[in-house]
């Protein structure tokens, strides 16, 4: 997740980019719940959070065969 904000054109690159994990519970199954709080590069940017949303989405796409059970 770090590295889809940081490779996106809408974060200020100056400042870190904390990236939160806590494990949820959700419908009886224990999830990860994953959270990154860039700065944006520029106020109007603040909600064009399509980009990374998407790298993220397609990186665990590609690597979901990882997560599956057995």
């Amino acid at each position: 997740m770090q590295e889809a904000c940081l490779t996106s054109r809408y974060v200020f690159l100056d400042c870190e980019v904390p990236v939160l994990l806590k494990q949820v519970l959700l419908d009886s199954v224990v999830a990860l719940h994953i959270k990154a709080r860039p700065y944006a590069l520029d106020t109007k940017y603040e909600k064009a959070e399509t980009d990374v949303h998407l790298r993220v989405l397609e990186a665990f796409a590609n690597t979901r065969s990882c997560f599956r059970r057995s």
